[in-house]
């Protein structure tokens, strides 16, 4: 941990109250912390430093981490996804931001359900009209499949074929037609 950040560094614990932490250094490399502990002078929370990282848990004690059920990485991690639009408020969610010259050529209007095709497979996604995107181009909306599965961008890309970096798609654009989801089919896709 840098040095230079013990300054902007506030206690969890005693939130929304801003109290700085004193720091005790065991390990010191080049400026950076990569030993010790930060200790909260108002409350008395102890949090470590290990590895160069201040783990600053509010919850010090495995006892404590482990008391609610709901915070376990798991139920944390299954409930951010499920409900992922929650955070949007009222967001525009899940779409596919298309040009609005391309729209009025195609025939699609704002909040058209709109499927989008690659050889690999098809997602449908609502149609939002926006002078974001460049003509001849459209911008989809990334993770929302464990949200709703019809618009997995997985269904798109290959899966055998992963970035050595990222270990990601390495396709992040690809040629897609875009077609009006009709009344009578959207019945049968839901």
């Amino acid at each position: 941990m840098k040095a230079h950040l013990l300054e902007l560094l506030i206690c969890p614990r005693c939130l929304p109250a801003e109290e700085s932490l004193s720091v005790d250094i065991l390990d010191e490399r080049m400026g950076d912390i990569a030993t010790g502990s930060l200790r909260c002078p108002q409350c008395g929370a102890l949090y470590p430093i290990a590895d160069g990282i201040a783990l600053l848990d509010p919850q010090t004690t495995e006892a404590q981490r482990t008391a609610n059920k709901y915070e376990t990485d798991e139920v944390v991690s299954s409930y951010l996804w499920s409900h992922f639009s929650d955070l949007l408020r009222g967001g525009a969610g899940c779409v596919v931001d298309i040009h609005a010259d391309d729209a009025a050529r195609q025939g699609f209007a704002e909040g058209d359900l709109i499927n989008i095709s690659t050889p690999k497979g098809a997602i449908e996604m609502t149609a939002r009209l926006s002078t974001s995107v460049r003509p001849g181009m459209v911008r989809l909306a990334w993770g929302w499949g464990d949200f709703d599965p019809r618009a997995s961008l997985n269904i798109l890309t290959e899966d055998d074929k992963r970035g050595p970096v990222s270990g990601t798609s390495t396709s992040r654009s690809f040629m897609c037609p875009l077609q009006k989801v009709s009344l009578a089919s959207v019945g049968k896709s839901r």
